[in-house]
């Protein structure tokens, strides 16, 4: 993939809206644009967002103003502030981490929230700047093939994906 593909790809993140924050595991799930209807594998009926970002290496969401790092990868591995007794904290449970705690939060209340820039590497960090000046980087943490972060839209049978060793569509 050449630079100009790439840019043209990414490039349809500006302008567009935050629809949900939310996670898969230690997945960061970052939907963008409208929610529309869809199928899922199982035959349910679902919303998802016409455009996603997964995330699947070390980032963090900032405010640069207040220098304040907002949330985090390792928030996945954190109790809620709930949780008092860590004996049986599970952080795969939904519900359970600072992340599904935090995120929620975040992005409630930032109403209209919208992509206003991005830049990526060569090494494949992305950082976006959101319409409030808050961003989302990503550090590739790879060397080898494994997934960094993918973008998609969901009526697009390829993805961009970077892993440690570049970028291709998948």
């Amino acid at each position: 993939m050449n630079e100009k593909e790439l840019y043209d790809t990414l490039s349809q993140m500006i302008n567009e809206k935050i629809s949900y924050i939310t996670r898969a595991g230690n997945m960061l799930c970052l939907g963008i644009g409208k929610c529309v209807k869809i199928l899922d594998g199982k035959g349910n009926t679902v919303e998802k967002s016409i455009m996603s970002l997964h995330i699947q290496s070390e980032w963090r969401i900032t405010n640069r103003k207040e220098k304040e790092i907002l949330l985090a990868s390792s928030d996945f591995y954190v109790p809620n502030s709930a949780i008092t007794d860590e004996t049986n904290f599970d952080w795969g449970e939904m519900g359970n981490n600072l992340f599904d705690e935090k995120s929620q939060i975040w992005l409630n209340e930032r109403t209209d929230l919208f992509i206003k820039t991005y830049s990526v590497n060569s090494y494949g960090d992305l950082q976006l700047t959101f319409s409030n000046d808050e961003q989302l980087t990503t550090f590739t943490d790879t060397s080898d093939n494994s997934e960094v972060w993918r973008f998609f839209k969901i009526s697009d049978k390829q993805h961009l994906v970077f892993t440690g060793l570049g970028c291709q569509l998948e």
